[in-house]
């Protein structure tokens, strides 16, 4: 059974007065009997309800007691010759466990069957909450779940177009308000970034973006320039990390390095402050703020000018290291895929015949293997071929 706040009593002992407007309205906070439907009560403090004047309902699964003028379980209820709902499309349902959700009757096709009754439970779009048959403004409405972020509903993480499967979470795609005053802030996670948000009541009203500019979380507005903060950043990292401890700034000249103000300032890489590296294969992008796909980067926020990381051996972490003392030592052990067109070559490229083939893509190895024993890789054939079959033999 659902919970609701009980209705209030009144000191009367009539199990079933009269219904007159004119009491109502000279006593706002009386409930009355509704002699013609048990699960229905007047409530003289709801003049316009879209049930009628002054009625008002109980939820699913309870009744009005005569007597003590409240909803309860219907168990505990006898009505007395008064019509009983016992199906829960007869009843215009609210779901009280949220403010946004309620019950739609419907054809077979639609939803679940309940004591014979088809039903399924919708929701209002963000951020209307249902009142009383309808989805209405925030602002209109006093009561309601204190929880007033979008991701709160057990769908909140499936894919919008299709249920069956698991997206991003919901807290991912629909930035938080949560806590935040009202009017325009930066999107959570992405300080100094295009995207920010706009906050009502702790309601994300609306997800925006910047243009040609980042988004300023001092003065709360655009125009701020993304050059401008990354050389504050770069100057005095430490300084600027103690005043935005979760800032995440791209670094100026290398484009699979950041600064990471939450990372440890003194285990920083090369000895620098709050630097940090993506993996091999990963590039840093500046609009979400993330290491990701070097594929996804390219194609999107890109580069420009910035060294990009192609071999295993441009990763600071990996050479000079105790087992790469130097980047000569380095490159000469693993394989390269620099100045290869995309597809399968040689290992090591250039030799025609040799016994282990690479995959390239943008000058990068994605996947190295050794033909099978008793073959060869020849770079002519793009082929691990046996001895017999090289070409020239018969």
């Amino acid at each position: 059974t659902l919970s609701v706040p009980q209705v209030p009593a009144i000191s009367t002992t009539t199990t079933a007065l009269p219904y007159s407007s004119t009491i109502c309205r000279q006593n706002p906070q009386l409930v009355l009997t509704k002699r013609d439907n048990c699960a229905q009560f007047y409530n003289c403090s709801r003049p316009n309800s879209l049930l009628g004047s002054f009625v008002d309902e109980c939820p699913v699964g309870e009744l009005f007691h005569s007597t003590k003028r409240q909803c309860l379980s219907h168990q505990e209820v006898v009505c007395q010759g008064r019509y009983e709902p016992k199906q829960v499309c007869k009843l215009l349902v609210t779901l009280n466990i949220f403010c946004l959700n309620y019950f739609r009757c419907g054809p077979q096709d639609i939803g679940v069957e309940f004591s014979g009754v088809t039903f399924k439970m919708e929701e209002c779009p963000y951020p209307l909450l249902f009142s009383n048959g309808l989805c209405h403004s925030y602002k209109t409405l006093r009561k309601c779940s204190e929880n007033v972020s979008r991701c709160i509903v057990d769908s909140a993480d499936t894919c919008p177009d299709n249920p069956q499967h698991t997206c991003i979470p919901c807290e991912l795609r629909y930035p938080s308000c949560l806590g935040a005053p009202d009017g325009l802030m930066h999107y959570p996670g992405r300080l100094f970034t295009p995207d920010f948000i706009n906050c009502d009541q702790g309601r994300t009203l609306s997800i925006l973006k910047c243009v040609r500019s980042v988004f300023d979380p001092d003065a709360r507005r655009c125009g701020l320039k993304l050059e401008t903060v990354v050389t504050e950043a770069q100057r005095n990292t430490v300084s600027f990390c103690r005043k935005y401890p979760q800032a995440i700034i791209p670094h100026p000249t290398h484009c699979g390095q950041f600064f990471n103000c939450s990372h440890p300032a003194e285990r920083g890489l090369q000895g620098k402050p709050h630097l940090q590296e993506c993996r091999y294969l990963r590039l840093f992008d500046s609009n979400v703020r993330s290491c990701e796909n070097f594929i996804k980067v390219l194609k999107t926020t890109g580069c420009g000018t910035k060294f990009q990381p192609k071999h295993y051996c441009d990763q600071a972490s990996v050479c000079p290291s105790p087992q790469f003392p130097t980047c000569d030592q380095c490159r000469k052990a693993l394989p390269s895929c620099e100045n290869q067109t995309n597809g399968i070559h040689g290992n090591p490229p250039g030799g025609g015949i040799t016994r282990g083939f690479m995959y390239c893509v943008e000058g990068r190895v994605l996947a190295t293997s050794l033909c099978s024993s008793g073959t060869m890789y020849h770079e002519s054939k793009k082929l691990c071929l046996a001895s017999s079959q090289s070409p020239g033999r018969r």
